[in-house]
Formats: C-alpha cells, sequence, structure tokens
C-alpha cells in the first residue's frame, strides 16, 4: 500500500468550497479586525493639533498580505510539495514481505530433503512449523490493520492541520498588528514549517521501519547444512517472524509518537 491518496486528499482540500469559503470569510474578518485598528489609531487621535498619519502604510501593507495570503500560502506549498509527493511514492510493505522471505526459508530448507527419511522428517517436524505458522499470520493480519490505521491517521491529521493552518493565517496577520498578540505571525511560521518538516520525519519513519524488519528477519534465517530435515530451521523462522511483527508495530507507533511530539516542540 502507498500513501498517493494523501496528495489526492491535499489537492481536493485546497478545491474544495468550504474550505476556500472559510478562508474568504478569514479574510473578511481579518480586514475588519484591521480596520477597527486603523480607526481606532485615528479616533484616537482626535483633538490632537497635528494628528499623525504616518502608519497608513504600514495598514495598507498589512491589508495586501492579508487579501493575498492564499496566493502567499500556495507558494510555499509548491515549494514544498516534493515532501507530498514522495509521501505519495513511499509504500507500506510491513509484514506481506515476510511471506516471502517465508517462501524463500522453505525453499531453501527442504532443498536439503533428498531421501524418503527427509520428508518423512519433514512430516514428523512440521506440526510445530504450522502452530507457529498460524499464530505468525494471524498476528501479521492485526499489526497490519493496526499499522494502517495508525500511520495513516498520522498522515492525515497533518495534512488537514497543513489546510487548517491556511485557513487561519489571514486572521493571524491581523491580530499581529496587535501589541497583546504581535508574537502570532512568528509562531505561525514556525509551526507552518514544522508541518513540512513532520512530512519528511513521517518518510523516514516508513524507510526506516521497512529496513529495520529487513535487518531483524535476516538474523533469523538459518541454512540446511546437513541435508536432513529436523524443522528447526522453518521453526526458528516462524518463531522469529512473531518477534519481528512485534518489534516491528511498537517500534513505528513509539517513533510516530516521539517525532511528532519533538517536531511540534521544536517548532512551538
Amino acid at each position: 500500500m502507498n500513501f498517493e491518496f494523501i496528495n489526492e486528499l491535499r489537492v481536493l482540500l485546497q478545491t474544495n468550497n468550504i474550505f476556500m469559503f472559510l478562508i474568504t470569510g478569514g479574510k473578511t474578518l481579518a480586514l475588519a479586525l484591521l480596520t477597527f485598528k486603523f480607526l481606532d489609531g485615528i479616533i484616537g487621535q482626535i483633538g490632537d493639533e497635528n494628528p499623525k498619519l504616518n502608519t497608513l502604510p504600514k495598514y495598507i501593507a498589512y491589508a495586501f498580505f492579508i487579501v493575498s495570503s492564499d496566493w502567499i500560502v500556495d507558494i510555499i506549498e509548491g515549494a514544498f510539495s516534493m515532501v507530498d509527493l514522495q509521501m505519495g511514492n513511499t509504500s507500506s510493505d510491513l509484514y506481506t514481505e515476510l511471506n516471502t522471505a517465508m517462501e524463500e526459508q522453505w525453499n531453501s530448507t527442504m532443498a536439503g530433503c533428498i531421501t524418503w527419511y527427509d520428508y518423512l522428517g519433514a512430516a514428523l517436524s512440521s506440526v510445530l512449523f504450522v502452530i507457529t505458522f498460524v499464530v505468525a499470520q494471524l498476528l501479521m493480519v492485526l499489526c497490519k490493520i493496526a499499522d494502517l490505521s495508525i500511520t495513516t491517521g498520522y498522515l492525515l491529521v497533518r495534512v488537514f492541520l497543513i489546510q487548517f493552518m491556511k485557513m487561519v493565517f489571514p486572521l493571524i496577520i491581523a491580530l499581529s498588528t496587535l501589541d497583546i498578540t504581535k508574537d502570532l505571525l512568528g509562531r505561525w511560521i514556525k509551526k507552518y514549517i514544522g508541518l513540512f518538516v513532520l512530512g519528511i520525519a513521517y518518510i523516514g519513519i516508513l524507510h526506516f521501519t521497512s529496513l529495520m524488519q529487513t535487518a531483524l528477519i535476516s538474523q533469523f534465517r538459518q541454512a540446511n547444512g546437513d541435508g536432513l530435515f529436523t524443522g528447526v530451521e522453518l521453526n526458528a523462522f516462524t518463531f522469529g517472524m512473531i518477534v519481528t511483527i512485534i518489534v516491528v508495530f511498537t517500534v513505528k507507533v513509539k517513533l510516530f509518537q516521539s517525532v511528532t511530539s519533538y517536531v511540534s516542540n521544536l517548532f512551538s
């Protein structure tokens, strides 16, 4: 399974009427706040002999950025579009690759069976192998479902947050003109960049866990060098499958939690 639908969802959200309506409403509210702020400054100078209008260019600049806020964000998204494209090209083949490795181990082990004694030993020792293999398959299905659900959840939350940050951007610009919230724009920029860094981190997690699975399962491959089938090779391999599934799943979940928390705090 790949995550190409993540990028497709992002495109749909950009063209969705509901989000466009909210962005337009955010611009209107931001311009209203900016107008009130400017008028409050003018009213405060009533009675002064020499009222100052030197703040007018600043408010005009703020108004320009509010009106063009969605265009500015689109430019930023275009610059980081490779993150979402790479996300779409990243697949999650955890656990399912273990079946291929199991088939290779089976063929390697059975290649040592020559006489009828070997095949008799294979039949007698296959009972434990079948039990452990069934347990591994059931565990694989459960972890695969949980893994895809958790991974997809993290990726979709990030996509929604990016669109939400785009929606509130006009308000952030307007509120940054107030003394009490003047640091909002800087915090918004850090948060927005952090979401793209988070996407890069998620891609790294997907690749890391895939390589970790390959490295772990290789530790349980055994060669049947004496030509006698005892079932030890396959039993050890299926036990290794169970260990690999559990380790990969728990590490992946922990990585998503830790990286999300770390990046969020780093760009807070």
